[in-house]
């Protein structure tokens, strides 16, 4: 019972961006002491601070906007998509990831039998719309500009009785470390709960992700199926690779 209220506090602290103490009492119906304990909970997580009268989201990295993301690497991403083709068989589920990469192995899936795929991306949206052969799921929720996708607890809880033969995902960062990784909060929270429903994990991302550590680490490298990039990767990544049998192409 405290965990999911702990959970909902902590998404409504973070898309109002911050909240006062009089507020989360009200909302939640708990006494300032109850509230002043899941505070500092929350506060230990990483994603909210506290301050006086109320919470806050923490400061983010300035994120670019979809236009610039989206403009970026365009040859690399479309190698990208044009390769990750080959791992994605009819007769089955797909998860398309948001972000920039992923979307481009769309326009080569025309062609698979009975295929469905899964995406809160608006971009990936569009781009499956326009294929009638391809069986469309879209999860809904609050749309984000900057991510281009929908995001927020509707966009969790339409997930988690899914199950997802191959995700294709994507991140802000790759390490050995840390695995993949990502800015945004509820981006990361939607992506974990991807990496929960799924039999595959295929990573799409350019060479310029790795060895590269964004905010937060939503699945770790030895969860990886498959790597698919523009070029090879660095002599420790391919080393970890062939040790934990993930399939590397390029």
């Amino acid at each position: 019972m405290r965990e999911k209220r702990l959970d909902e506090m902590e998404q409504y602290i973070l898309l109002n961006g911050s909240v006062s103490i009089d507020k989360l009492v009200k909302r939640f119906d708990i006494s300032i002491n109850t509230l002043r304990r899941d505070l500092s909970v929350l506060e230990d997580r990483g994603h909210i601070e506290k301050m006086y009268g109320g919470a806050c989201a923490r400061t983010l990295p300035t994120l670019l906007s979809s236009p610039e993301r989206f403009g970026k690497n365009i040859a690399a991403k479309q190698r990208i998509g044009k390769l990750a083709e080959s791992l994605v068989p009819g007769d089955t589920t797909v998860y398309i990831d948001s972000g920039s990469t992923v979307p481009s192995v769309i326009k080569h899936l025309g062609d698979r039998n009975n295929l469905t795929l899964i995406t809160h991306s608006l971009v990936a949206i569009n781009e499956a719309s326009r294929i009638p052969s391809i069986n469309l799921i879209s999860i809904g929720g609050i749309y984000n500009n900057t991510l281009a996708a929908f995001v927020g607890m509707n966009t969790l809880k339409m997930l988690m009785p899914m199950s997802i033969n191959i995700a294709l995902m994507a991140a802000s960062g790759v390490s050995l470390k840390h695995g993949l990784t990502n800015n945004t909060y509820f981006e990361a929270e939607i992506k974990r709960q991807v990496i929960e429903c799924s039999s595959k994990i295929i990573l799409m991302a350019d060479r310029t992700k790795f060895s590269v550590n964004a905010l937060m680490s939503y699945c770790p490298l030895a969860k990886l199926s498959a790597v698919v990039t523009d070029s090879r990767p660095d002599d420790e990544f391919m080393e970890f690779f062939q040790k934990k049998s993930i399939e590397v192409i390029y």
